[in-house]
């Protein structure tokens, strides 16, 4: 693959982790699933200012989870069990790592997807891109919902 058709590639990736935030958000938002599982940590993660939230979870966190979960908790569980075995509690370990009903939901088919993503491209740098997609989706929404954008 040449270098431009790779970039076009993970910027597909990306777009791809931000239109299924935007799906997941207008779903939650549908369901009122702020009202049946509240936990407040929304307003935690976006009462710091706007640009650190681009760098922490536009692109720090992303690249840390990811390669805490997919490469190294995955390589670890594929010692021991199937592949799919181990993306699933790769998985559900990356949900419950977010803490609240509201992210474990939509974390867990996510991490699904990142896991996925970094077989099929055989780098890191796929789910990065998808989980950077999906945090600065959501980040730029909550933004221009909260009227600091």
């Amino acid at each position: 693959m040449t270098v431009s058709k790779r970039w076009i590639h993970f910027l597909g990736i990306f777009l791809l982790g931000a239109v299924l935030s935007l799906a997941w958000g207008a779903v939650s938002w549908l369901l009122h699933l702020d009202r049946i599982f509240p936990d407040g940590a929304s307003e935690k993660l976006f009462s710091v200012s706007l640009p650190k939230q681009i760098i922490l979870y536009g692109f720090v966190s992303p690249f840390i989870e990811e390669l805490v979960f997919r490469q190294l908790l995955f390589s670890l569980l594929r010692k021991v069990f199937s592949p799919e075995l181990s993306a699933v509690i790769t998985s559900a370990a990356f949900a419950l790592w977010h803490g609240n009903m509201i992210q474990i939901l939509y974390a867990f088919p996510m991490g699904m997807l990142f896991q996925y993503l970094k077989e099929k491209d055989k780098t890191l740098i796929s789910p990065v891109c998808c989980h950077s997609g999906a945090n600065l989706a959501a980040v730029i929404v909550e933004a221009a919902v909260s009227g600091s954008l």
